[in-house]
């Protein structure tokens, strides 16, 4: 039920889709509004194993705050990077074996990207990353969601700390859960959350 990440999609409207919504993300941080509000995420809670949440509508949202949290890392200090990115390591495409593949590299401690500058060519060109993964849609669309954080990042440099992302992240950005135990206990179709 994975679709590829979108809002990182090469064509103009995704493209002023995501500089806007990163906007009102990082304003919202830089005003230090105490909500910043992304509506609701549909979706079951997976509890074979280690308990997780599977989105079914919302996936693009969590995945840009994701990548916003992972550009963060970057800019935290050197003691927090590695547990930050321990954290951010059980973030996972389930379906889409490029772009877990991709989410599994980029979180491990020796994935440094340059964030003087654009990341998307230093990312291209680091050991880890494979040369395939260029042509994969969603790991595509990821690179360039970095690119434009680091962007609108540069903006704010001077008023936002990678400590102020990283706490709105986790204490003022909300979503509404709704979570789709009994829905999927009688194996409805996930169709039928388009319908609701």
């Amino acid at each position: 039920i994975q679709r590829h990440y979108v809002q990182g999609a090469n064509n103009p409207k995704a493209e002023s889709v995501r500089k806007q919504f990163i906007k009102e993300i990082f304003t919202s941080i830089e005003k230090k509004q105490n909500e910043f509000n992304l509506h609701f995420i549909y979706g079951p809670i997976n509890t074979d194993g280690e308990d997780s949440f599977v989105p079914v509508d919302g996936q693009q949202r969590l995945t840009t705050l994701w990548l916003i949290a992972r550009y963060a890392a970057e800019k935290a200090e050197p003691s927090d990077r590695k547990d930050l990115l321990s954290l951010l390591s059980r973030f996972t495409y389930e379906d889409r074996i490029n772009a877990k593949r991709f989410c599994q590299a980029l979180t491990c401690e020796n994935s440094r990207c340059d964030i003087t500058q654009d990341p998307n060519p230093d990312i291209l060109c680091q050991d880890w990353f494979v040369d395939y993964w260029k042509e994969d849609e969603t790991v595509a669309s990821m690179i360039r969601m970095l690119s434009t954080i680091h962007e609108e990042w540069n903006k704010h440099q001077d008023t936002i700390t990678a400590e102020d992302v990283l706490e709105a992240i986790a204490s003022k950005i909300r979503f509404s859960f709704f979570f789709l135990k009994m829905l999927l206990k009688r194996k409805f179709s996930h169709d039928i959350l388009y319908a609701l």
